[in-house]
């Protein structure tokens, strides 16, 4: 058998910084929120911040970013106005906030004055619900996404949203 090592310079990129701190061990599922930790601040680059990037936005509220008044999307607003009730509505929701995030993403990285120059691994090319799960009874919303990257890297990961009761 043979082990082949391999690592990834993130020598000279752009970092941001964790904003989904409260993840402490990689179970599933598990609670998400986003906050600046009470210890020593965490960075993050490469695909873990192409996921941060995506989540923020897909989670932010319309009007409620306010370096940007037009960035984020309306989904967290359906989910709380009780306008997502099944898969079907799920789906409608998902695909008006994924254009959007997908649009924004793209004026984003344009900007390399702002942001410089995004290497593959941290450019999104396309985003697909690939499942949801609605817990009525918790009022939570899970959906397992699937990003691909301008690098041909396929990451999944779970987005859980909770409405109000």
């Amino acid at each position: 058998m043979t082990v082949v090592a391999t690592t990834t310079s993130y020598a000279g990129r752009t970092v941001d910084i964790e904003l989904m701190q409260s993840v402490q061990t990689l179970e599933s599922p598990q609670r998400m929120e986003l906050s600046f930790s009470a210890q020593a601040t965490r960075i993050v680059t490469g695909a873990q911040k192409l996921i941060q990037r995506y989540a923020l936005l897909f989670l932010s509220t319309i009007g409620t970013v306010r370096f940007d008044m037009a960035q984020g999307t309306s989904l967290i607003a359906s989910v709380i106005s009780g306008a997502v009730q099944t898969t079907g509505g799920v789906n409608i929701a998902f695909a008006d906030a994924n254009q959007r995030v997908l649009q924004q993403l793209v004026e984003e990285d344009q900007q390399e004055d702002l942001f410089g120059e995004l290497p593959d691994d941290e450019t999104l090319v396309n985003a697909v619900l690939i499942s949801t799960d609605i817990d009525y009874a918790q009022a939570t919303l899970f959906m397992r996404i699937l990003l691909t990257t301008a690098a041909g890297d396929n990451i999944v990961f779970v987005l859980p949203v909770t409405a109000t009761r």
